[in-house]
């Protein structure tokens, strides 16, 4: 009988221990990937034939291609999957089984998932409540495995009622969430907080809540929870370093994250600084494991100082990230290239805004032929980092007026984002829109007045259908596409469309600020401009000019740090001046009557 079987992490080894009858021990060593292999032969057949299949087809946008390549994409999430449900068996088995569990636990091991199914047997099941929410539990992993989906959510469901444990209840709830059932995550998260027993388990939970109502948007809820959980992990850390400095390192930069995507950026940059210093440190002693961190908070990190103006800060950081990227890539380039491309892409939209455009170009353009690489054999992974490439090229000739270069590379990016939606529209219908946006700016620009409204008309109506059923989420799309239409419609003459849409626009901006002032106030002030320049040069009218001018003083004042509120702030003195007004004086006793 199998009594033990251990992961040998280290050397990527999985190690079995078998007594026989007469109390003699074998003990086998076999490599993760030999052993994770007997569960997906079949899988892997099959993507050898769609592998030949792909190679014969050139034609990125086949019908029978696109099949292909996601029946491969699918078959290759149930391999991972496959191997994450091994992983949690072999360490999470039971520590007190029954007979059954450990019949079933020895078919498992060697490769049989039917006979281990047949052995946990309703009607056999043992009837001590935590050794049969064990045997559920091992049920739900092994139906994972052979991919049925329904019957591991009912033995997950049943597990937890028959034996409500922190464990149990953690276990299901990662399990929702990770099939994006987030209302029943929540409720088997929020049940978990209520039997954490110690600190270590309360953090763990925490920590899930907080990434979950950040994924669903409620970021003030995330917030709360990440500032609990990292306090806990702060405290822990005093005792044992080792253990729980890693959680430390992770919940910040998991914060940064959420404050830099709300504003908060003076936040959002000492947390990632701290977070850092962390992973710096433990990669000194344990670089497989930590630098891939490092470098993705360097990027994090060189994203902030791109975004407040700090570009040589950003451009050194980038540059660090890029270094240890492509020294990772070197001896794993199926892992690590697309993080390769990814942070060219970063730097090549740095350079582009400080006009080092030849760099920038070179960038784009290495990281768009790793991505088409990639795309070749897994279209379905890769092809919308192929798209937002072409997208981020095509921003970089039309401001460099290569017109025809960027239309070219719109529209490719355009027919990717477009194919990919006919199969996955909540993916990439908001993709599509961008694009739309981008190439009617273009066509705007090159007096194709005509195809940019049609363009912005197409994204529009896009957005408005998404926000429909994820307001939070595509409102922001709404206001954004209204916003350039309104350019397009006052640039064409056609100035009561351009009002109604800068108003809706506004509209949209303050409701959204509203809730979340820090994110999205700096648009409201874009608007803000954008109406006070507007009642000024076309439908003019000082006291409607002025009073944007005066909703706008202490946004911008409280948002000058943000590169395109700064432009707005420089505007509206000109508003000012253009009035015939002294713009110092005039904002001096503006914020002195508040």
């Amino acid at each position: 009988m199998i009594n033990k079987v251990q992961l040998d992490n280290s050397n990527n080894n999985v190690i079995i221990q078998e007594v026989a009858e007469n109390g003699s021990v074998t003990i086998n060593t076999v490599h993760w990937d030999d052993f994770v292999n007997e569960y997906t032969i079949e899988q892997r057949e099959r993507i050898e034939e769609l592998e030949k299949l792909l190679s014969r087809s050139e034609d990125l946008f086949d019908r029978n291609r696109m099949d292909w390549a996601n029946e491969k994409e699918n078959l290759l999430k149930q391999i991972t999957e496959t191997k994450k449900q091994i992983r949690f068996i072999l360490e999470q088995k039971a520590e007190n089984p029954s007979k059954l569990y450990e019949i079933a636990y020895k078919y498992f091991i060697e490769g049989d998932i039917d006979k281990a199914l047949e052995t946990l047997n309703d009607a056999k099941l043992n009837e001590q409540a935590e050794k049969l929410a064990d045997e559920y539990i091992l049920k739900a992993r092994l139906f994972i495995i052979k991919n049925d989906y329904a019957n591991a959510e009912k033995y997950f469901t049943r597990a937890v009622e028959i034996f409500p444990s922190f464990d149990n209840h953690l276990t299901v709830a990662i399990y929702f969430s990770e099939q994006r059932s987030y209302t029943q995550a929540e409720t088997y998260y929020q049940q978990c907080l209520e039997k954490a027993e110690t600190e270590d388990e309360k953090a763990t939970t925490l920590n899930s809540l907080a990434i979950l109502h950040y994924n669903t948007n409620a970021l003030s809820q995330a917030e709360n929870e990440y500032n609990e959980a990292l306090e806990i992990c702060r405290t822990l850390a005093k005792s044992n370093p080792a253990a729980y400095l890693p959680a430390v390192a992770t919940t910040l930069n998991n914060l940064a994250v959420l404050h830099d995507n709300t504003n908060a950026l003076s936040q959002a940059e000492n947390e990632y600084n701290e977070a850092l210093e962390i992973r710096r440190t433990l990669a000194k002693t344990n670089p497989a494991a930590y630098l891939p961190a490092v470098a993705g908070t360097l990027n994090n990190l060189a994203n902030l100082h791109r975004d407040t103006n700090a570009l040589s800060q950003a451009e050194n950081e980038y540059n660090e990230a890029l270094e240890i990227r492509r020294t990772l890539a070197k001896t794993n380039p199926a892992a690590y290239l697309p993080d390769v491309a990814m942070t060219l892409n970063n730097l090549a939209n740095l350079h582009r805004i400080t006009n080092a455009l030849s760099q920038a170009e070179n960038e784009y353009n290495e990281a768009l032929e790793i991505y088409r690489t990639f795309a070749k054999t897994n279209p379905a992974a890769y092809l919308p980092d192929v798209a937002m490439t072409l997208n981020n090229l095509a921003v970089l000739h039309r401001n460099t007026n290569a017109f025809s270069q960027a239309e070219k590379e719109y529209n490719e990016a355009l027919k990717i984002r477009r194919t990919l939606a006919k199969t996955n529209p909540a993916a990439y219908l908001s993709d599509v829109a961008t694009t739309l946006n981008n190439l009617a700016n273009l066509h705007r620009d090159t007096n194709a007045f005509s195809q940019a409204e049609n363009e912005y008309n197409e994204a529009l109506e896009t957005y408005r259908t998404l926000a429909n059923t994820n307001p939070a989420a595509y409102l922001p799309g709404v206001a954004t596409t209204l916003n350039n239409l309104a350019i397009l419609h006052y640039n064409t003459n056609a100035l009561s469309q351009a009002e109604n849409e800068y108003n809706e626009a506004l509209e949209i901006r303050r409701t959204l600020a509203n809730t979340n002032p820090a994110a999205y106030l700096p648009d409201v002030a874009v608007t803000l401009n954008n109406l006070a320049l507007f009642y000024l040069q076309d439908k003019k009218d000082k006291t409607l000019s002025l009073k944007y001018v005066d909703e706008f003083l202490p946004i911008g004042n409280e948002f000058n740090y943000i590169p395109r509120v700064q432009k707005c702030c420089k505007k509206i003195i000109l508003v000012l001046e253009q009035w015939g007004i002294n713009a110092e004086e005039y904002i001096e006793n503006y914020f002195c009557k508040q």
